[in-house]
């Protein structure tokens, strides 16, 4: 799944509902598609007008990564879809400042279908229910017009050392992914490798390729067998709690609830993994409603 829209420090708080008031209106799924065919495409955020209301109307898809015993259930995906039509409404209407907040009430899923591994879900949204906020400011850490000289010259040494330190250890992690990359292009399936790699894009704010390295290993591993059980469970672990750490919590729960549903887990003796992802689930499925 693509995760550059993932946001940190941000909320949008939304009630989903069940069939809108609205789909009326809209017609049957097939009719929907020829006369409104903008609405189904994927990441497009429009205005529409309805018995004389405008609606935003904002869609998100899901992706079936796995197949057989361990593939996603329709409800699932249905829950990552409405979540990833919520970050998209969300970036639609704050273009991606993560100092807003975005309040809205109301919102309804018009028209949920699946094609081939995808899962699609298409919301709207009174357009007068919806509300953008800017969120105050937080007092700076060091603020130099209220200490004295010496803190404030204090603060501002703090401030430049570490800026030099970040530059050297940036420098370090750039030689360690590119030696990574070289071991992988000898032996691409290496999940530690793989893994140690997704560890150092995590340090430099690139969740593109971390993630891009988290679905190799996750797939690697499903569909391994004879994959190492003890690493096997970290890794999906890891993975699940770096996302919902970063607030993609649809992507989390994913991979919390594939934790549960590799039912070895138990036979290979790692129940504390089964339990943390039982309250990992608990917990992250209340972030995506």
């Amino acid at each position: 799944m693509n995760s550059a829209n993932r946001f940190i420090a941000c909320a949008i708080i939304v009630m989903i509902a069940g069939a809108g008031f609205c789909v009326d209106n809209f017609g049957p799924l097939e009719k929907a598609k020829k006369a409104l065919p903008a609405i189904f495409i994927p990441g497009n955020v429009l205005v529409e007008s309805c018995k004389g209301t405008e609606y935003y109307v904002y869609n998100g898809v899901a992706e079936r990564c796995f197949s057989g015993a361990m593939a996603e259930s329709d409800g699932e995906l249905y829950r990552e879809a409405v979540a990833d039509a919520k970050r998209n409404l969300f970036e639609y209407l704050t273009k991606g400042d993560k100092k807003k907040t975005v309040e809205l009430s109301g919102a309804t899923v018009a028209y949920q279908y699946s094609e081939d591994k995808l899962f699609y879900a298409i919301c709207l949204v009174p357009k007068a229910k919806v509300a953008v906020r800017l969120e105050q400011a937080q007092k700076p850490s060091c603020d130099v017009s209220t200490c004295t000289n010496s803190t404030a010259a204090s603060c501002i040494q703090k401030d430049a050392m570490g800026g030099k330190k970040e530059t050297v250890a940036q420098q370090s992690v750039e030689d360690k992914i590119s030696a990574y990359k070289e071991k992988l292009a000898a032996s691409p399936d290496d999940c530690v490798t793989v893994m140690r790699l997704a560890r150092l894009y995590e340090r430099k704010v690139d969740f593109v390729n971390a993630d891009t390295c988290y679905r190799k290993i996750v797939s690697t591993i499903v569909a391994n067998e004879k994959f190492d059980k003890e690493l096997a469970a970290d890794f999906l672990l890891e993975i699940a709690e770096k996302e919902e750490s970063r607030g993609d919590f649809a992507t989390a729960l994913k991979h919390y609830r594939l934790i549960l549903r590799c039912d070895s887990l138990r036979r290979w003796g790692m129940e504390d993994i089964v339990q943390k992802a039982n309250a990992a689930v608990s917990r992250v499925a209340l972030k995506v409603r």
